[in-house]
């Protein structure tokens, strides 16, 4: 459907699961292994540049390991939506001040199948979901498109020149947002 943009001589920044990054036109943020995790892209025209969180969970306190009520370890400020988001709208606006910023949302998929309802595994993308496009009110950040739900993994290139987000997901179908 939608070829993704040429990397030949261009700065790739790969996001893993749970980090974040930003960068500036020419640059291509590049994330894989989206299942249930949701990837937020922020992209700010006038300002040519964008940031990509991949987040796995619905807020920073879901993290068991750390304790009851506690945040996870700063160094993982893409975990979840109430982390990643003030952060890089934070980051963005000091960057570039001028111009405002709009979303692109990506992943959410069901990658879990139960034959009995309900449960945290198959609640987690749509509160990841629900997290991330609320956050995203409080700041008066539009969503301008997405690719959400669905059985299947994805990948993203998020191309800095031109702000469209490339996915293909793990059928090889190919699509841009």
């Amino acid at each position: 459907m939608s070829k993704p943009p040429d990397r030949e001589g261009r700065v790739i920044k790969t996001v893993r699961t749970a980090e974040l990054a930003w960068g500036d036109r020419g640059e291509i943020l590049a994330t894989a292994g989206i299942g249930s995790c949701v990837v937020v892209c922020l992209w700010n025209q006038a300002g040519q540049i964008g940031a990509l969180a991949h987040m796995m969970l619905p807020h920073s306190t879901d993290y068991g390991d750390a304790g009851e009520g506690s945040r996870i370890h700063s160094k993982a400020l893409g975990i979840a939506p109430d982390l990643a988001i003030p952060y890089l709208v934070d980051l963005m606006k000091r960057i570039t001040p001028q111009g405002t910023l709009s979303a692109r949302l990506v992943g959410g998929g069901n990658m879990f199948q139960f034959t009995t309802g309900g449960g945290i595994l198959e609640d987690t993308p749509k509160k990841i979901i629900e997290n991330t496009r609320s956050a995203l009110r409080d700041y008066a950040i539009p969503v301008v498109a997405d690719c959400l739900g669905g059985p299947f993994g994805r990948r993203v290139d998020f191309d800095l020149t031109t702000g469209i987000v490339f996915i293909e997901d793990s059928s090889g179908a190919l699509a841009r947002i």
